[in-house]
């Protein structure tokens, strides 16, 4: 992919503000397992491999969710993955928004679709009515494909990730995994406070909290399950966590 080392720094910084932790595959790799595959802005046609299609659609069968954003390029099986029956394609006349989640984020996509039939679900339209994210039921997982890319919106806004009045462009991640059914073990209310699980072993993790900003940040940590604080490494779990620093703890689940 084009300038894939900024392709996957944005990815992994949309991923943190959702407490999401990611792998990253190599190309020449077999895929790893997951619940979740991540496939970041294409550009350019034959940007993907037949055969890395054919892997990625065999995992949706098997049951993940493989979530594709577009750059300038045309998808082979485009049809067939987004389930849209086309009528024709064409660069956006105006500058155009996608809401999600009642967010207005300003979106620069390379093409708008005109379809007679979308085969699946639409999650967000642009705000000329187009498409902008759809949902397809493939075997007994789903293919989700952006027809913008949030990763290369994001190189394009300055401060994207640190500033409190920046596009909310995580939202587009967190749809992503409210789709696929992905919820972190460990979480915070804070998009700029991430939280990390390290087990230990089943019962017992380390937790670390981190404050990317440059400001002292509220959070409150939300959890899938019950645990109980067992020692405090660095910091305090108060409730505040001041700027670029860390709180460490321990827990045992129960």
């Amino acid at each position: 992919l084009r300038n894939a080392p900024s392709l996957a720094a944005n990815v992994m910084c949309l991923a943190e503000q959702n407490d999401m932790g990611i792998r990253y595959a190599g190309a020449s790799k077999p895929l790893p397992d997951s619940n979740l595959y991540i496939v970041p802005s294409i550009e350019g046609n034959g940007a993907l491999e037949r055969s890395d299609l054919e892997n990625l659609k065999e995992k949706a069968r098997r049951g993940a969710t493989v979530y594709i954003s577009m750059g300038g390029g045309f998808l082979r099986m485009f049809p067939e993955l987004s389930g849209m029956e086309i009528i024709s394609r064409e660069a956006p006349a105006k500058p155009l928004t996608v809401n999600i989640d009642g967010n207005e984020l300003p979106v620069n996509p390379s093409y708008v679709y005109h379809v007679s039939e979308v085969k699946g679900k639409i999650l967000a339209e642009f705000s000329d009515g187009t498409p902008a994210i759809v949902s397809r039921k493939f075997g007994n997982g789903k293919v989700i494909i952006s027809l913008f890319s949030a990763e290369i919106q994001t190189a394009r806004v300055k401060g994207a990730f640190d500033r409190i009045d920046a596009p909310a462009y995580y939202k587009v991640y967190e749809l992503i995994m409210k789709q696929a059914g992905i919820k972190p073990a460990f979480y915070t209310d804070n998009i700029f406070v991430c939280a990390k699980e390290h087990k230990i072993d089943s019962k017992r993790s380390i937790i670390s909290l981190m404050n990317y900003s440059d400001e002292e940040q509220k959070y409150t940590v939300g959890s899938t399950e019950s645990y109980t604080v067992k020692k405090t490494y660095y910091g305090e779990l108060c409730g505040n966590i001041g700027k670029n620093d860390a709180v460490i703890f321990e827990v045992e689940k129960y």
